[in-house]
């Protein structure tokens, strides 16, 4: 008795040899939804790592804001002024900086924020991230108290926080470009290769279905392999370096196995 689907498709990952043989064996409706699955497995990653960062290089997002976070005297400031309960007590509003566009004060308006290029402001219950013509309002953290630590990394901290699910869905939007072009590529190329080469009477391929469904076959130990790497060291070069190669070894393991023929299969029984 035939396994149902999905049991199918994993049943072909047990061996080179079925992931020739079990080459009929799914729908166009299911090659479909085993792309999809394989496509969100090597997502899985994404969401993962940012959920266990407390912290990032804020220089990738605001380049300007990461250099005025050094500066001594807003550190000074932050460090001495009254601050109880997530809050401040600063007793007025103050300019620190406001050259070439770039604005660092106390208790400044929004208003003033959105005219500067770039702003660093600190005000009693939240501050002010201000660069690429986008403004952060962000509240104080018990968890990351600015007067305690450094104060950049206190307020990067913060800032993480509380734009850390934006974050994630940027990385999945870029890391799923990335793989959606590098899965289709892939099984693409390797599907009208095996298309193609079905007019050799050494190869039993008969359609373009089967030769996607082979693909995909190969491509779920791959992107398996892309999986367990990315959850135990994130990067995302290496994770499409690690699928590709997968997938070229296991194709030449297929082969090697099978020679895309089944009475070459048959013999080897």
């Amino acid at each position: 008795m035939k396994d149902a689907f999905p049991s199918n498709y994993f049943a072909s990952w047990t061996s080179p040899v079925k992931m020739f043989t079990n080459r009929k064996s799914m729908k166009w409706w299911q090659l479909i939804l085993v792309f999809v699955f394989l496509f969100a497995l090597v997502l899985t990653p994404v969401p993962l790592y940012y959920q266990q960062k407390t912290t990032v290089d804020i220089g990738e997002y605001m380049p300007e804001v990461s250099q005025m976070l050094n500066d001594k005297e807003m550190q000074q400031i932050a460090k001495n002024a009254s601050y109880s309960k997530d809050e401040y007590s600063f007793k007025n509003s103050q300019v620190l900086k406001n050259e070439k566009g770039r604005l660092m004060g106390i208790n400044l308006p929004k208003k003033q924020v959105d005219k500067a290029k770039s702003a660093v402001v600190m005000c009693d219950k939240f501050f002010y991230l201000r660069d690429r013509k986008v403004t952060y309002k962000i509240f104080y953290n018990e968890k990351y108290a600015p007067n305690e630590g450094k104060l950049k990394e206190q307020l990067v901290k913060t800032w993480y926080l509380r734009n850390k699910a934006a974050i994630a869905f940027s990385m999945m939007f870029l890391v799923g470009s990335m793989f959606l072009m590098t899965d289709v590529l892939i099984i693409l190329v390797g599907s009208i290769f095996l298309w193609l080469a079905r007019k050799s009477p050494m190869i039993t391929i008969g359609n373009f279905k089967e030769a996607v469904n082979v693909m995909l076959n190969v491509l779920g130990p791959a992107s398996l392999v892309a999986f367990v790497f990315g959850t135990v060291h994130f990067d995302l070069s290496l994770m499409t370096a690690v699928q590709s190669a997968s997938a070229i070894i296991l194709m030449l393991v297929v082969y090697t196995k099978t020679h895309f023929n089944d009475y070459y299969v048959e013999k080897r029984k």
